[in-house]
This record gives C-alpha cells, sequence and structure tokens, in this order.
C-alpha cells in the first residue's frame, strides 16, 4: 500500500492554524479567529485530509465547512468529517431547518453543522470530489446509525472502507 508522509513542520503549520486555534488568544485577549486566506494556500488533498483527521470540533464547524467545500476535498476526508459530526445527532432534523436549542432559540452552531451534512451529502450523491484515492478505514468509526424516525438517509457507501494511499 501506498503511504504518503506529511512532514513534522507541516503538521505543525497546519494544527497551529486550524486546529485548536481558538483556544489562543491575540494580545488583546481576544479569541483567535480561523483565517480563510491561510487556508486557501493548501494546495494538496492529503493536507485537507490530514486537517479533516484532526479535527476538534470544540473550535466550532468552520474548519470542517472548509474542508468539505473545498475542491480539494476527497471522499476519504469527507467521509472523516461525517463521522466526527457525530451524525445520529442530526438526523431527526430535516435538511434546511434550523434547529432549536435548550434555550427555545436557533442554535446556530447545531443548525451550522446539519448544513454541513446536507452539502456533504449532496457531494456525495454527485460524486463531486478531488479524484486522489486515500484510505478511509470504517472500522475505526464503525457501526449503525440507530435513530427511531430518521429525516434524511445516509448513503451506504458512507459505510464502508475506501481504498488508497495511506497518510502518515
Amino acid at each position: 500500500m501506498a503511504q504518503f508522509q506529511i512532514t513534522d513542520d507541516l503538521k505543525m503549520f497546519l494544527c497551529g492554524n486550524f486546529i485548536e486555534y481558538s483556544f489562543k488568544q491575540d494580545d488583546n485577549g481576544n479569541d483567535l479567529k480561523a483565517d480563510r486566506a491561510l487556508f486557501e494556500t493548501i494546495n494538496r488533498p492529503e493536507e485537507i485530509f490530514f486537517l479533516a483527521q484532526s479535527c476538534n470540533w470544540d473550535d466550532g464547524a468552520v474548519i470542517p465547512c472548509w474542508i468539505v467545500d473545498s475542491p480539494l476535498c476527497t471522499k476519504a476526508a469527507a467521509l472523516t468529517i461525517f463521522w466526527q459530526s457525530a451524525p445520529y445527532e442530526y438526523m431527526e432534523h430535516d435538511f434546511g431547518s434550523k434547529i432549536v436549542g435548550w434555550c427555545g432559540g436557533v442554535d446556530e452552531e447545531q443548525t451550522e453543522i446539519l448544513n454541513l451534512l446536507e452539502r456533504l451529502v449532496k457531494r456525495f450523491e454527485r460524486n463531486d470530489f478531488h479524484p486522489l484515492s486515500i484510505k478511509f478505514d470504517f472500522s475505526v468509526w464503525g457501526g449503525k446509525l440507530l435513530v427511531k424516525d430518521p429525516k434524511w438517509s445516509v448513503p451506504n457507501e458512507f459505510f464502508c472502507d475506501a481504498s488508497g494511499i495511506e497518510i502518515i
């Protein structure tokens, strides 16, 4: 099996700028925000996949959204984002709906994740991914989605391994 190694310097760059960035503050004490222009300098699908594997959802859905919307997003990166998102928590909501939070108002962050899942499923329906084949091991996430009354279905492909190069 072919492998692609992300260098330590590149890992430090990607993690330092896109993983747990919201845990840091600038000189004025403001939480740092993700830099979209810097994200757009990423030019390899292997790097996008590395970010997908490394996402910390405590930062919110910004980076996962950028990954899924990127032309460099591979099926393996999209599947990783899908399973990390805890999709069973969103399947009782129709695509396009607003999720109401426990206080009664719209939960913007949860609604953003539902919208992300909709875009992701639609990309699979169109088979609209970067053509590089990257290994995805479903057994890491494995299992069934047990949702009593799902409002949308998950394609069978989401429950399968994907063959390709291994990113290390």
